[in-house]
C-alpha cells in the first residue's frame, strides 16, 4: 500500500522492502534507484529530494547517478574499485546538478579552497562526524558568509552520497550550539533621495537612468544591465525584468533573473 504524504509516497512492496517515489519538477514520476529495509530510510530519501528541488540543485535520480557512474570516481572511471575520496566523489557529483553557472563556480571555489585543503584526501566512507567537527572548526572564523557556504556545499554534496547509497547517513551535521550563524558584516546606509539623485548627475549620460533605475527599483546589476527597451512600459510605468547578464570564464552568458527556486 502507498502512503500519502506532502512530498512523495511510500509504499512497500511484497518483498516486505520500501519503495520511495514523487513527481519532479520535471513532471515526471521519478523513483529511488534503490529500494530501502525500512520506511524511515525511504522517508529520509524523499526529504532528501525535496531538498534539493527547494533550493534549486535538482536533478533526476537517474541522472545523478549516471553521472557519478561516469565520472572518475565510480562506474567505469579510472579508479572504478579503488578508494573514492571525498574531494573525487564532489568533482564526479557535481556535474550531475543542474545548477546556474555562477553557483556552479562559486560551488568549485568553495571545493577548491575550503573543503579539499583539509578533507578532500579523506577516503569518502571513512568520513565521519568528528572529521567535519575538526574541518569546521578550522575554519576561519572572521569569514561568517565563506564558512556558511563551505559547511551548507558539503552538507549537500554528502546528501548525494547518501543518495547513491554510498555513505550510510550524512556526517555533515553539528551539534546546536555550532549552527552556523550569519549576520550582515556592516550596516548598510541607503543613499537619500538627493544623494542618489547626485549621484546620478555625476554618471555619463547615457549611465544616468541605470543609477536611478537601479536605485528607486532595486534591480541587480546584471538584472539592469540586460534590460532593454522594449522592457519599458512608459504609459503603464511598469519594467519587465526577463533577463541577467553573469561573469563566467571566458566572457559573459545571459540567462534568466532567476531561478524557479529563488
Amino acid at each position: 500500500m502507498a502512503g500519502k504524504r506532502g512530498f512523495g509516497s511510500i509504499r512497500r512492496l511484497p518483498s516486505k522492502r520500501y519503495q520511495a517515489r514523487y513527481m519532479g519538477p520535471d513532471g515526471n514520476r521519478h523513483q529511488a534507484t534503490v529500494t530501502f529495509t525500512n520506511k524511515a530510510d525511504a522517508e529520509g530519501w524523499l526529504a532528501r529530494e525535496r531538498e534539493l528541488v527547494e533550493r534549486g540543485l535538482w536533478a533526476s535520480p537517474w541522472e545523478r547517478e549516471q553521472a557519478v557512474a561516469a565520472s572518475p570516481c565510480g562506474g567505469d572511471g579510472p579508479l572504478a574499485g579503488g578508494p573514492v575520496t571525498v574531494s573525487l566523489f564532489i568533482s564526479g557529483w557535481l556535474p550531475s546538478v543542474e545548477l546556474r553557472p555562477t553557483t556552479r563556480r562559486d560551488y568549485e571555489s568553495l571545493l577548491r579552497n575550503h573543503i579539499e585543503p583539509q578533507l578532500g584526501e579523506v577516503v569518502l566512507q571513512e568520513l565521519s562526524k568528528l572529521h567535519v567537527r575538526t574541518w569546521w572548526e578550522a575554519l576561519d572564523p572572521t569569514k561568517p558568509r565563506a564558512r556558511s557556504k563551505a559547511f551548507q556545499f558539503l552538507h549537500t554534496a554528502l546528501n548525494g552520497a547518501v543518495e547513491l547509497d554510498l555513505l550510510p547517513s550524512n556526517p555533515a551535521a553539528l551539534p546546536r550550539r555550532t549552527r552556523i550563524r550569519t549576520k550582515t558584516a556592516r550596516r548598510i546606509e541607503p543613499l537619500s533621495v538627493v544623494e542618489l539623485e547626485a549621484l546620478a548627475d555625476k554618471m555619463p549620460a547615457h549611465l544616468r537612468l541605470s543609477v536611478l533605475i537601479g536605485g528607486w527599483c532595486g534591480l541587480r546589476y546584471g538584472e539592469l544591465a540586460e534590460l532593454r527597451r522594449r522592457d519599458m512600459d512608459a504609459e503603464d510605468g511598469t519594467i519587465r525584468v526577463q533577463r541577467a547578464v553573469i561573469k563566467v570564464p571566458g566572457g559573459f552568458e545571459v540567462g534568466a533573473p532567476k531561478t524557479d527556486a529563488g
